[in-house]
């Protein structure tokens, strides 16, 4: 009788067991929830979708099993802490038969709440940052067309959304810059794309696009005296917006090419219109040739020139004969010239 007794119960207790295993395990198609360890809560309410990562092979069933309400959501700034069981309990609560589904990951999630933004904060901030967000897009787009058109030298103007003034000018922001239609001025359309440790985003921006205007620049230094050949100078856009805006600065090859240097200037320097002058046909105590025209007759002397000059230069010129002094406009090499009624007017007696 004993053994009969003991025989029920081992069988009992075995089918105890199956009737237990098969009421806990999950069939093969069961949803899979996956816990995270944080979670950003950004509504009132903790959705399941917030917690965890819902997978099933029907994604109705995974939109809507995200979509289900767990716990209130913590006072913005603040935070909370969910364990796995509480999660497996309020689903239960809500109707949902945990046979047909895993839960895994995490046995506790953090989960916080951003606090209130002040938007007029965000706008003082914002204008306080503009400048140095639109200098770094700026020469972020010169750099690309630089790039792409294989010339340096643009003057940028953009236009973006303010309210992504300080993620541009964050310094932890990367930017790079896409797009453009050659020949690249006028309006130009950018995307930025913006590479952070909160992520990847892209900004459209809209570019007011003009090469900058060339200058004269030296490619070797070049003493003073010297006649600048083709090869002493090349063009330029690589300055400064105000370099390039200087009236002074030579824009032209041909305006410095056969000129004299005025003064030295060194390698790279921009040449200004004070560095360089008309070749020195005249210099002072040299024996010159005087032209002197009167009444349809040329009459030639010689004389010596107190300074230097260049061609259409006016210099004083000292008689070698008579020693007096007058004035007259350099013609050539060693050559000047001055009229009878000139002479008269400008001739002066030498001391």
């Amino acid at each position: 009788m004993r053994t009969l007794d003991r025989i029920f119960r081992t069988r009992l207790l075995s089918l105890c067991l199956i009737a237990a295993a098969v009421h806990v395990a999950a069939p093969a198609d069961a949803a899979e929830i996956l816990l995270r360890p944080t979670a950003v809560c950004r509504s009132a309410t903790v959705t399941l979708g917030d917690v965890a990562e819902v997978r099933d092979s029907d994604r109705t069933v995974a939109e809507n099993l995200s979509r289900t309400a767990l716990v209130p959501a913590p006072a913005p700034g603040e935070r909370r802490f969910i364990t796995r069981r509480q999660v497996e309990e309020v689903l239960v609560v809500r109707g949902l038969d945990m046979r047909a589904h895993r839960l895994e990951g995490a046995n506790m999630v953090e989960v916080t709440r951003p606090a209130v933004v002040n938007t007029s904060a965000v706008q003082s901030i914002s204008q306080a940052v503009a400048s140095r967000a639109k200098r770094l897009v700026e020469e972020a787009v010169a750099r690309h067309l630089a790039e792409v058109s294989g010339e340096s030298g643009w003057d940028v103007a953009c236009r973006f959304d303010a309210n992504h003034a300080a993620l541009l000018a964050d310094p932890h922001s990367q930017i790079t810059v896409r797009g453009g239609t050659p020949p690249y001025t006028g309006t130009q359309r950018f995307d930025l794309v913006i590479d952070n440790p909160a992520g990847r985003g892209t900004i459209p921006v809209v570019a007011e696009v003009t090469p900058r205007r060339a200058v004269v620049v030296a490619v070797r230094s070049l003493p003073r005296g010297a006649i600048i050949r083709r090869e002493d100078v090349a063009l330029s856009r690589d300055v400064d917006a105000n370099t390039a805006a200087d009236p002074d600065v030579c824009r032209s090859l041909e305006e410095v090419i056969g000129k004299e240097v005025a003064t030295a200037i060194g390698q790279n320097r921009i040449l200004t219109r004070s560095d360089i002058r008309l070749p020195v046909l005249v210099r002072r105590n040299d024996v010159v040739t005087v032209y002197v025209r009167a009444s349809g007759i040329r009459i030639r002397t010689v004389g010596r020139a107190t300074a230097e000059g260049s061609q259409g230069d006016l210099v004083e010129v000292e008689s070698l004969d008579r020693k007096r002094r007058f004035y007259a406009r350099v013609s050539g090499f060693q050559e000047v010239e001055v009229f009878a009624r000139g002479v008269q007017v400008n001739e002066t007696a030498a001391r």
